[in-house]
């Protein structure tokens, strides 16, 4: 009998991992959201009470660390093994945790306080016999953003903010992308990325100018990454625009997008494989070698198989590694 195909978030701008991309804001008294994101693969049947995640560094919290831990047969031996159990452990706090939980059909979201070694989540998160028999088929994705309980009035403005929109002089330098074009500040992007860097300041031997021309991507792609660099709302992506957004930070060696929010924008790629966006994202895990979003497509590829039907858009190349990828 086929495997139901996994449901996945429709696209960028619902729900928590909206604010992922957007490091939206819901009032003035909450401090900047720190992202990440953890899967755990468990078997109905696993030996032990408990399947826990590798313990990941709370971002932007030195020296805290975060776990997501799964009790299958449920964490009270009152429960008679009727419901599985879904925990997030902190080793330190207070500190603010807002976290969904996904499996399949299944979703549920915590807005907490964490003091240090609470274990917070969802008793009877679903039934026990609703597990699914095979090993490694039952996949809880948790996404969670940290906040900071201390300190509320202080906020961290993003780059955008600091731009006087009605002062000309201070955009000099333009992307010409085809018949449009997008300001930008030179030291800025300087700072961002050693390509500009040498593009802007000479350093390649090429004549100083005020104009850059970008002819290997497209105008929506150049204004997304821009907007995206500057710290703007993304608003809802899809995922071929998520993928463009990746290319083009990596194109230009924009070294903190690439370091800050690359893992975040390939997560929330791999929670929106469907039979539609699998080519995109199945071309980018290996284009970039990937292995994490490798084995995700390859094992998203053997349930799905028989919903799979066009793949013309992948090079053979990648057809043959996602079929011979050992999971």
């Amino acid at each position: 009998m086929a495997l139901p195909q996994r449901r996945r978030p429709p696209c960028l701008g619902h729900g928590i991992f909206d604010r992922f991309i957007h490091l939206g804001r819901s009032d003035m008294s909450s401090s900047p959201p720190h992202p990440d994101f953890v899967s755990l693969n468990i078997n109905r049947y696993d030996d032990g009470s408990v399947k826990a995640s590798e313990p990941r560094e709370v971002p932007g919290f030195d020296g805290l660390f975060w776990t997501l831990r799964v009790y299958p047969n449920g964490r009270d031996e009152k429960q008679l093994k009727k419901f599985c159990d879904v925990f997030l452990h902190i080793s330190g706090g207070p500190i603010r945790v807002k976290a969904t939980v996904i499996l399949d059909e299944t979703k549920k979201t915590l807005d907490a306080i964490f003091q240090a070694e609470d274990e917070l989540g969802f008793p009877d998160f679903c039934l026990t016999s609703h597990l699914r028999l095979l090993p490694g088929e039952n996949q809880f994705n948790c996404i969670v953003a940290f906040e900071s309980v201390s300190d509320p009035a202080l906020w961290v403005p993003r780059p955008y903010e600091f731009v006087d929109e009605a002062k000309d002089n201070t955009w000099d330098t333009e992307f010409i992308v085809g018949d449009s074009r997008i300001k930008v500040h030179r030291g800025f992007l300087s700072m961002t990325s050693s390509v500009f860097d040498a593009e802007f300041n000479n350093t390649n031997g090429k004549e100083n100018t005020n104009t850059v021309s970008i002819t290997d991507f497209p105008f929506e792609a150049v204004k997304n990454s821009v907007d995206y660099i500057y710290g703007h709302d993304l608003g809802a992506k899809t995922p071929a625009e998520i993928v463009d957004v990746l290319r083009f930070v990596r194109k230009y060696s924009i070294d903190t997008a690439i370091n800050s929010f690359q893992a975040k924008l390939e997560a929330w790629l791999l929670l929106n494989i469907t039979p539609e966006t699998f080519p995109v994202i199945a071309k980018y895990a290996w284009e970039y070698e990937n292995a994490e979003m490798q084995a995700e497509c390859s094992r998203f590829y053997a349930q799905n198989v028989e919903q799979l039907k066009d793949l013309t858009e992948l090079e053979s190349s990648i057809i043959t590694g996602i079929e011979s990828f050992k999971l």
